[in-house]
């Protein structure tokens, strides 16, 4: 406050007031319309559903599931990597195989007492040499401690806190047995590909490459180590550095707590191995990034317990004085000067930890992996584990996929598929009467299996509120050869439609691209598969085919075949919904609408008729522009006299208005005099 006692001369500056800030609007994700959710067999990556594209999913799944020779690719790869090549996204989810696991690591401590030998040293500690360049010693010893260090999998791969003391391998002096303390335990993602992953844990200390600043150490009395992570592609390879978020090559850290470099503010704590590989805030809007290694725990107790004995023989020697317990080096026995330790030493048996070691993570397994192992995995996937509390797919707003595809699968799993329209009314699904698995359908076989499909479809009706039967659903028939394809099976036709759509209504600002619209000549010409299957049909097959929602392709000329229409499953044909397109924008309406939900609950700001105009016109903002002038859209909200009642609920109609499908053609040939024409 201004305080003002009288009139003495004088100015009062109150400081700045600032008025030009503004409240940011509301921007809406960037997600397309033809958004997929695939499940795939993948050399590593999360168990959670992504949203991933290009180099990102590469990075994320690793570059060899999406190779057509490999052991994880299947049909399902090769409709995202459709997809991926036309720029659209996909929402992908890992399904393991039989039998998969996680690699892991945990960094033993062995311990013992014994009698440690000495060295002739020089004033400043220093051991000295012989003119062979080895560590002079002398006769006397001391009391301290030979010490080992051990790699080992998990106990427990769940579990990474479950690792216990035990007796260990060395012996003392006078037979004492070692103990064996877990320090240090590690867990890489599942999949055999976590046998790939390593660490190299050192002490960079003054004799090193590339040391660490002696000060802070000393400032902080604290001990500062070294971690690097690595990846290689296989047992043979040469392993590569993984950089962190910062791209550093590196990682300095303490295991005391609370440990910082005061020069920089940085924290130098052990958890920094972790936090700095990894960046899986949702917030951000960035790609999550995982790290070499999933999760990570240090022992501290029994840390402290090891350094507590180190630290008692150690300052038991005349003359030698530490400062703090956290200042000993039990990687490699040295001092922060590069000076050995005086009453332990690093046992011959003990692993290497030095800049130059990689110590890799075992224990890893992809499980049983192939196409006829995700058919079935993808059939339990679909049918119980929507609803999972870890990654709960029916989460509209987390998950925003469009659409989930059957590129192949058997009919077992092509039913569970179907079945998934019953968990969200904003999806819709693409089925194909092949298997891949099975030899090349029959015209029968194609019509047989599209009425089992049509028949458990019709146990899913759009709205029973309103008496709507089955609609988000579209069927294709025939297989093919896939151009320019290395997959060693025959190719559902419906890879042609992922093909057209993912170039139609894939782009991740959500509008449709006019010059890509598969139901116009020549966009609709099949033009990436060739040695399609019953090209014809008698028209006896076609009615029937037709009448039960199967689509099919047929010669345009003598050299390429196209979709002469492209029909949903739904019943009338008289309807809009009966077309393909026209019930993908309907089901985007959903989300838009959904969308406007989200944006209006809550709001206690807006008087009755504000409130109807602002929901009407959000979602005239969402749809503008996005369908490629297909349809006109009329958003009324108002209040009924329920909602009236209530006082909060409101009720928002949205009509649709759309154009129906014409595919009959009544050709008339009229023959007429030229003289008619005067």
């Amino acid at each position: 406050m201004v305080s003002i006692k009288n009139a003495a001369p004088k100015a009062i500056v109150t400081g700045i007031k600032d008025e030009s800030g503004r409240a940011l609007p509301l921007v809406k994700e960037a997600v397309p319309q033809h958004l997929p959710l695939a499940y795939l067999h993948t050399e590593r990556g999360p168990i959670d559903p992504q949203l991933v594209g290009g180099n990102d999913m590469l990075n994320m799944y690793g570059s060899k599931s999406f190779e057509e020779r490999s052991k994880y690719f299947s049909h399902q790869t090769l409709a995202v990597n459709i997809c991926n090549g036309n720029g659209n996204l996909v929402m992908v989810k890992r399904v393991l195989g039989a039998g998969a696991a996680q690699a892991s690591m945990v960094l033993f401590l062995e311990i013992v007492a014994d009698d440690i030998p000495q060295y002739d040293r020089d004033s400043s500690g220093t051991p000295l040499r012989d003119v062979n360049g080895d560590k002079i010693t002398n006769a006397n010893t001391v009391d301290g401690f030979r010490i080992a260090w051990s790699i080992a999998p998990l106990s427990d791969i769940t579990n990474l806190r479950g690792e216990v003391s035990t007796a260990g391998t060395l012996a003392g002096r006078a037979g004492e047995v070692s103990q064996r303390y877990p320090i240090m335990a590690f867990r890489a993602q599942y999949g055999e590909f976590g046998n790939n992953v390593g660490i190299r844990l050192s002490f960079p200390g003054p004799n090193t490459s590339n040391p660490t600043d002696t000060s802070v150490i000393e400032s902080e009395r604290a001990m500062i180590y070294r971690a690097q992570f690595v990846e290689r592609e296989d047992e043979f390879s040469i392993p590569v550095v993984q950089q962190s978020n910062f791209a550093e090559q590196f990682i300095d850290f303490a295991f005391k707590p609370d440990t910082v470099n005061p020069k920089v503010d940085k924290d130098l704590s052990v958890s920094r191995l972790i936090e700095e590989y990894q960046s899986i805030d949702p917030n951000t809007g960035l790609v999550p990034n995982y790290g070499p290694f999933e999760e990570m725990y240090v022992y501290e107790n029994n840390i402290e317990t090891v350094l507590d004995l180190l630290f008692a023989s150690e300052t038991a020697v005349s003359g030698v004085v530490v400062e703090d317990k956290w200042m000993l080096n039990f990687f490699n026995a040295l001092d922060y000067k590069g000076n050995d330790a005086y009453s332990f030493i690093i046992d011959p048996s003990s692993l290497t930890l030095d800049e130059a070691t990689t110590h890799y993570a075992v224990g890893g397994s992809d499980g049983t992996v192939g196409e006829l192992a995700l058919d079935a995995a993808v059939a339990t996937e679909c049918r119980t584990n929507w609803e999972n509390i870890e990654y709960p797919l029916v989460d509209d707003a987390r998950y925003p996929f469009s659409i989930v595809y059957d590129t192949g699968f058997s009919l077992d799993t092509k039913k569970a598929i179907i079945a998934t329209m019953g968990y969200r009314r904003d999806i819709s699904v693409g089925i194909c009467t092949q298997n891949v698995l099975e030899s090349d359908n029959s015209i029968s076989d194609e019509t047989s299996i599209m009425t089992a499909l049509r028949a458990y479809a019709r146990l899913m009706p759009e709205s029973t509120l309103w008496g709507t039967p089955v609609a988000r659903c579209t069927v294709m028939g025939q297989v093919g050869d896939r151009l320019y394809s290395k997959y060693r099976n025959r190719v559902p036709l419906i890879m042609d439609l992922i093909e057209k759509r993912s170039k139609y209504m894939g782009a991740a600002e959500g509008k449709y691209k006019n010059q890509f619209a598969y139901d116009v000549a020549p966009t609709n010409r099949i033009n990436t598969m060739i040695n399609v299957t019953h090209p014809w049909k008698p028209e006896l097959v076609r009615n029937a085919d037709w009448e039960v929602g199967l689509n099919w392709a047929q010669h345009a000329d003598r050299s390429q075949l196209f979709f002469p229409a492209i029909q949903t499953i739904y019943d009338d044909d008289t309807s809009v919904l009966n077309n393909d397109i026209n019930m993908l924008i309907a089901v985007d309406v959903i989300k838009m609408s959904v969308e406007v939900w989200r944006r209006m609950t809550g709001n206690t700001t807006l008087t009755n008729a504000q409130f109807i105009d602002r929901c009407n016109a959000e979602l005239l903002s969402l749809v503008e522009g996005r369908y490629d002038n297909r349809v006109t859209i009329v958003p009324n909200t108002y209040f009924t006299a329920a909602d009236e009642a209530r006082g909060y609920s409101w009720t928002m109609d949205v009509a649709v208005y759309m154009n129906n499908m014409r595919t009959v053609g009544v050709i008339n040939v009229i023959t007429r005099r030229s003289s008619d024409l005067l």
